[in-house]
């Protein structure tokens, strides 16, 4: 499978961020700001979910419309 060197890219930057995140996190639950924490865990897997939809090859604002909607 030839993948797009754009794409992954793309995925190679939301993956970085979410581990910037997760360090944040770690730095916030150390200093014992719990709800901060909480905060950059939310974004973490934001970040993750991202990374893995553009991997897919989906759009993400598709993607998290449809995570996102009632039945």
């Amino acid at each position: 499978m030839n993948k797009d060197p754009r794409r992954e890219e793309l995925v190679h930057y939301w993956l970085g961020k979410a581990e910037e995140s997760l360090e944040s996190a770690r730095s916030e639950l150390e200093a014992g700001r719990l709800s901060f924490a909480v905060n950059r865990l939310y974004y973490v897997l934001f970040y993750l979910v991202t990374a893995s939809t553009i991997r897919k090859g989906r759009k993400v604002r598709q993607a998290l419309r449809s995570a996102c909607s009632l039945p």
